[in-house]
């Protein structure tokens, strides 16, 4: 029983390393990149770190996996951040023109909304998508939407997930700075690995029906 618990605390320790380790390289290499040009690589490769602990790889060294994910991806990443970010800052704009103005016509808000709620399922599994599946980004885009609303229980859960977190982080700066990234990262990534495995099977299911 001792031995359990020992274990127990010990792993706890461990992955509680692992995470602030992985936060501090993604702080750091967002900001050699100046945010602006680092953000977007730094996430890609804190994503391609924990995909590998997601898939049992958890010896995986990090920051040769870090580097070289950042390396590899830093402008197909950085387009791929062009792609989400414009449209977060058309639909701020929006939304800040009906609250000053109102809506031009009464169901805009609700197209709005409505077209910002897919935006949304994209953004949850953009990078997933982007460090597991080797497709176009204009693929990589296709291939969160459909996976996000393929997988409804999976999309709430990160939803819920992301919520809860961001409670206990906001708690303390300690929280921010060691796992405001990392944290994020890794609940996302395992969600986004059950989702692509259960419709991999889907897909299997089908191809061997059609057979």
């Amino acid at each position: 029983m001792v031995q359990m618990m020992t274990n127990g605390v010990y792993r706890f320790c461990e992955w509680i390393t692992r995470l602030a380790y992985l936060n501090i390289l993604w702080i750091a290499f967002s900001l050699a990149g100046l945010l602006v040009f680092g953000f977007f690589p730094a996430t890609a490769a804190l994503f391609s770190v924990t995909r590998k602990w997601t898939m049992g790889e958890t010896d995986t060294p990090v920051f040769r996996t870090f580097w070289t994910a950042y390396k590899e991806t830093f402008w197909r990443s950085n387009r791929l951040g062009l792609i989400i970010t414009l449209p977060a800052v058309l639909f701020g704009a929006n939304f800040m023109i009906f609250e000053q103005y109102g809506a031009p016509l009464p169901f805009m808000p609700f197209l709005l909304t409505s077209f910002f709620l897919l935006y949304s399922v994209v953004a949850l599994f953009v990078f997933p998508v982007y460090v597991h599946y080797n497709v176009p980004l204009k693929q990589t885009v296709k291939y969160s939407l459909f996976i996000g609303l393929l997988r409804p229980v999976h999309t709430v859960m990160m939803i819920a997930s992301l919520v809860g977190m961001v409670y206990v982080i906001m708690q303390h700066i300690t929280f921010v700075l060691f796992f405001s990234g990392s944290a994020f990262g890794f609940v996302l990534m395992w969600f986004a690995m059950k989702a692509f495995h259960t419709v991999a099977e889907k897909q299997k299911e089908t191809s061997l029906q059609q057979t």
